[in-house]
This record gives structure tokens, C-alpha cells and sequence, in this order.
């Protein structure tokens, strides 16, 4: 299975697939727990339970597999802390300072993607708190489209 995950095209199948299956149980968990009596109780709420979690097992078995650098399990901890040493590096070594700024980009986008998550989720809760399981399947969606996307791309560059 390691060799699968070798050329780029095939970690982005393989990528894909896994976004795929997440979001199968996903959707499996937003659709119980939309349809389920409030409270949620008894074997449903197990299920939500159960297909969350196979949810986010998947998600971090696909963060692992591709190995992409600021993607873990604990992406919002991980990014700061990369933010803070690179500018704390900048601040104590000016002559690298631009060079380890520039690493951090990547590290402020993820950090700027959950600041907006976090925006969007707590606006979902004070208005409209049934939408908020639906969250997660979006983003699964959107991460899907960038996958097909970034590998149209990389086709029609060859």
C-alpha cells in the first residue's frame, strides 16, 4: 500500500477515496442526527457517535498518509506554534528573518481557515444550530473539489 501512496496522482486517488469514505459517514451522521427526536438518545445517538468518530478516523489516517507538512491531528496547535517560532526565529536572526517568514504561510492559512471555521460555527450555533452538523460535510465536499481540481490541473500540465 506504501508504494500507492508514491506519486503524487496516486496520494490524491488515494486522498480522494479517503475524503470519499469520510464523507459517506459524514453524511450517514448529519442525516441521523437531523432526522432524531432532540434530545438525541439511544442507539441513535451511538450511531452519531460511532459515525463521527469513524469520520474522524479517517481524517487523521488520510492526514498521516500524505505527510503534508502542517497537517496532523492537531493542525490548530501545530500551526501557531510554527507561527510563533518563525517569528520569534525572525525577531532573534533578522538576516533569515524573510526566509522564515515565508515558511509560515502556509501555517497562517490553515490558522486563517479555522479562525473563519470558527466564525461560521459560532454564527451556525446563535442562528441556526440544526445546520451545524452539516458543517463538516461541507468542508469534506470542498476538500473533494480541490483534490478533482489540483488533479485536472496537474493533467493538463503534461
Amino acid at each position: 500500500m506504501e508504494a500507492a501512496w508514491s506519486s503524487g496522482l496516486d496520494a490524491r486517488r488515494g486522498l480522494s477515496r479517503l475524503l470519499l469514505l469520510e464523507l459517506f459517514f459524514l453524511i450517514g451522521c448529519a442525516a441521523l442526527w437531523s432526522t432524531s427526536p432532540d434530545p438525541i438518545l439511544g442507539g441513535a445517538l451511538y450511531a452519531v457517535i460511532l459515525l463521527s468518530a469513524l469520520s474522524m478516523g479517517i481524517q487523521a489516517v488520510g492526514a498521516r498518509r500524505i505527510n503534508a507538512s502542517g497537517i496532523n491531528t492537531i493542525v490548530f496547535t501545530s500551526a501557531l506554534v510554527r507561527i510563533l517560532m518563525s517569528a520569534t526565529d525572525a525577531l532573534a536572526r533578522p538576516a533569515s528573518g524573510s526566509a522564515s517568514l515565508a515558511s509560515i504561510r502556509p501555517h497562517l492559512g490553515t490558522f486563517a481557515a479555522y479562525g473563519c471555521g470558527a466564525l461560521l460555527t459560532g454564527t451556525l450555533v446563535a442562528q441556526h444550530l440544526e445546520a451545524l452538523i452539516w458543517v463538516p460535510v461541507s468542508a469534506v465536499v470542498l476538500a473533494l473539489g480541490f483534490a478533482e481540481l489540483s488533479r485536472k490541473l496537474e493533467r493538463s500540465t503534461r
